[in-house]
C-alpha cells in the first residue's frame, strides 16, 4: 500500500510516500456519524505524544496541552477535510491567530503546522508517525523550527478523519503564553502579589 503524506508551512508543500499497516479503534460517534470520538481523541493524543518525545529528545520542556486550542485545531482540520483545501488560512481567509482570537483564546505568539495522509486501506497510528516524522525532519526546516521552538508554552493538536477512514488532516497550534498574575479581590485582600 502506498499513501501520500503532506506537510506545509509558509506556503511550501512537501510530500513523500510511506508504507504502513496498523488497525483502528471503535467508540461513540461524532454528531455527523463520522469517525468515533474515541478514535479522533486517540489520534490527537498520538500527535501530542510525538511532539513531547521530539522536544524531550532535543532537551526542551514538554508543552501544556490546551483543550480549547485542540478544539480550534480540530475545527481547522475538519474545515480542510470538508472544504478540500490544504492551507493555514481557512476558506474565509482566517489564519491560526484569527481563529484563536475568535474563540477568546489569548496568546503572545502563535504558529501552526499542518499535515495530511491519504491511505487506501485506512488511517493508522503509523500514518501519524509519518506526518510527524516529515514535520520534524531536516528536510522540513520551517516546521521543525516551529515544533522545536524553546519559547512555546502550550500546544493543541486537532485531527479530522474522513468517513471512509482513508484521509486524515492534522493541525498543530503552538502558543507562547507566559506566566501571568491574575488579580482578584476578596474581603480585605486587595493588593496585587509582590
Amino acid at each position: 500500500m502506498v499513501l501520500l503524506v503532506g506537510a506545509i508551512v509558509l506556503g511550501t508543500s512537501c510530500t513523500a510516500p510511506f508504507n504502513i499497516d496498523v488497525g483502528g479503534v471503535e467508540g461513540v460517534k461524532l454528531g455527523d456519524g463520522g469517525p468515533s470520538t474515541a478514535r479522533v481523541l486517540q489520534l490527537e493524543q498520538r500527535m501530542h505524544d510525538l511532539v513531547r518525545q521530539s522536544r524531550q529528545e532535543a532537551g526542551l520542556k514538554a508543552l501544556a496541552i490546551r483543550f480549547d486550542v485542540c478544539e480550534v485545531a480540530r475545527s481547522h482540520s475538519d474545515a480542510m477535510l470538508k472544504g478540500r483545501f490544504f492551507d493555514h488560512e481557512d476558506l474565509a481567509g482566517r489564519d491560526e491567530a484569527e481563529r484563536l482570537q475568535r474563540q477568546g483564546i489569548q496568546f503572545d505568539r502563535v504558529d501552526e503546522v499542518i499535515g495530511f495522509v491519504v491511505a487506501r486501506d485506512g488511517i493508522t497510528m503509523s500514518d501519524l508517525d509519518a506526518i510527524h516524522a516529515k514535520l520534524v525532519s531536516q528536510d522540513s526546516p520551517d516546521t521543525r523550527a516551529i515544533i522545536l521552538d524553546p519559547k512555546w508554552t502550550d500546544v493543541g493538536y486537532g485531527v479530522a478523519v474522513s468517513d471512509g477512514d482513508n484521509t486524515v488532516y492534522v493541525t498543530g497550534v503552538f502558543l507562547e503564553y507566559p506566566d501571568r498574575a491574575i488579580g482578584v479581590k476578596s474581603g480585605d485582600i486587595s493588593e496585587p502579589p509582590a
